[in-house]
């Protein structure tokens, strides 16, 4: 998985509000180790429901091709009970999370 160009952004599920949007590319929120993306966020709150939303081509895999992007807050959200969401790529569709970082997912 590699940075492509457009914006990650993380919304209050409870009544969505923006509670952060990371550019793909800059330095902070984001980083890509191999297939792993990782949003970290040092304000998530314990106990509360987030959904993300990715534009699309802000990841592509090592062909180029961008990946779709994510626009429903339905398709991913979370509740927080760490302060980072990490995902990893599968072969067909960015999908995956990590359990240890995650309360509970909502699909």
């Amino acid at each position: 998985v590699f940075a492509g160009s457009g914006k990650v952004t993380i919304r209050r599920a409870a009544d969505g509000s923006i509670f952060e949007t990371l550019s793909v590319g800059d330095r902070g929120g984001i980083s890509i180790a191999g297939n792993t993306v990782t949003l970290a966020h040092a304000g998530f709150v314990a106990g509360s429901s987030y959904a993300v939303l990715m534009e699309a081509g802000c990841l592509v895999d090592a062909k180029g091709n961008p990946f779709g992007g994510i626009a429903s807050p339905a398709e991913w959200r979370f509740t927080a009970r760490q302060w980072k969401v990490t995902f990893r790529a599968g072969p067909r569709r960015f999908i995956g999370l990590r359990a240890c970082d995650i309360a509970s997912l909502r699909p």
